[in-house]
């Protein structure tokens, strides 16, 4: 009997120990999603900016992470979150851009760029790669770029 005992008290810890060991290695080697998350309006990421200056807050990222980006527009007008090269914003923003002109750069991560319509919320998910200083910005052009009106930010990825 007090063999019996033992042997399913044993059992017990070894089973609390699995559960506790997997749980443990689940949450802290799997590499977790960051959340963000982003109010589009007119012309500001989280209702900062307006004209040439920086219109949101500093995104600061480890590179390897998965970051998951959601973005409401709580404006009037069609907005977007895209990451993008430093340099990029900086052709875009000397250049006279026409109302709805179409502006082609790439986007620094797959999966980094969406589209939002007045009131909408979408989420999306890319993981970070290469170490460096990025923007992420709304290149809509209706009425003009909106990101010379200061919808813009920095996008930071730390080694």
């Amino acid at each position: 009997m007090v063999k019996r005992s033992v042997l399913i008290g044993a059992v017990v810890v070894i089973a609390v120990a699995a559960i506790a060991g997997f749980y443990l290695g689940f949450t802290y080697l799997v590499p977790q999603r960051r959340a963000i998350t982003l109010d589009l309006r007119e012309w500001a990421f989280n209702g900062l900016g307006y004209t040439n200056i920086q219109g949101g807050p500093v995104i600061r990222v480890k590179a390897g992470e998965t970051i998951q980006v959601t973005v409401n527009n709580v404006g009037t007008m069609d907005h977007e979150f895209m990451v993008i090269s430093k340099s990029d914003l900086e052709d875009l923003l000397k250049r006279e851009i026409t109302p709805g002109e179409e502006v082609h750069v790439s986007v620094i991560f797959e999966g980094a760029d969406v589209d939002v319509e007045p009131g909408e919320s979408k989420t999306i998910t890319f993981t970070v790669s290469n170490p460096g200083e990025y923007v992420y910005a709304c290149l809509e052009t209706t009425p003009t770029l909106h990101a010379k009106n200061g919808m813009w930010g920095t996008f930071i990825v730390e080694p």
